[in-house]
């Protein structure tokens, strides 16, 4: 059924799944570990927003991407792009999902555990598809460069300089007219030791 090429992308996909979840479960905690540091905000998660939780996606699936290309050397040209619309996936999913449980039932960790899981998984898959199908370009390398490029800048950038919307607002956090300053920022990093 499968060849031995698409048997070796398969199961490259299939444990990025549970590399990802674990690596991104690991970084949940990685800033309150850390003495709540500067340089882990960039990498972890300070605080339940969904902005931050994209982080724990994001940067497990971007060394899995890296790992790829050392290992499947003859999809080298075509994993960035791959990864690239595999990582978009996850995190529209992950966000679209939990817009959808806010308004539904609200904060609720088994839920956001659960999303968390079947985004990484829609987005390897989607990741697979691409590598399996040969529709994507080799020489895509520009575009998958760009969106790689553009990730990371936002998610360096805005966990330091976070913008006052929903995306970048904790929902644990009390809504009232006088924490309604407090509940826009979401984390205090410790600055000391940065240039």
């Amino acid at each position: 059924m499968f060849s031995a090429p698409k048997k070796r992308l398969l199961m490259m996909e299939l444990v990025g799944i549970p590399f990802v979840i674990l690596v991104g479960s690991i970084l949940h905690f990685v800033y309150e570990w850390t003495g709540n540091s500067a340089w882990s905000a960039v990498f972890a998660a300070t605080n339940e927003s969904t902005w931050e939780h994209l982080k724990l996606a994001f940067w497990p699936m971007l060394i899995w991407a890296v790992f790829g290309m050392l290992v499947l050397v003859y999809h080298r040209r075509r994993i960035p792009i791959a990864k690239a619309a595999g990582v978009v996936c996850t995190l529209g999913a992950i966000v679209v999902g939990a817009w959808l449980i806010e308004i539904s039932i609200g904060h609720s960790l088994p839920v956001d555990i659960l999303l968390f899981a079947c985004s990484v998984a829609a987005g390897q898959t989607l990741s697979y598809l691409i590598l399996i199908k040969n529709f994507v370009a080799r020489d895509w390398w520009w575009l998958a460069g760009s969106v790689w490029g553009i990730l990371i800048a936002a998610f360096i950038y805005f966990s330091f300089w976070p913008p006052h919307l929903p995306l970048f607002q904790d929902p644990t956090l009390k809504r009232s007219p006088e924490h309604e300053s407090a509940a826009s920022v979401p984390f205090k990093v410790k600055t000391e030791g940065i240039a």
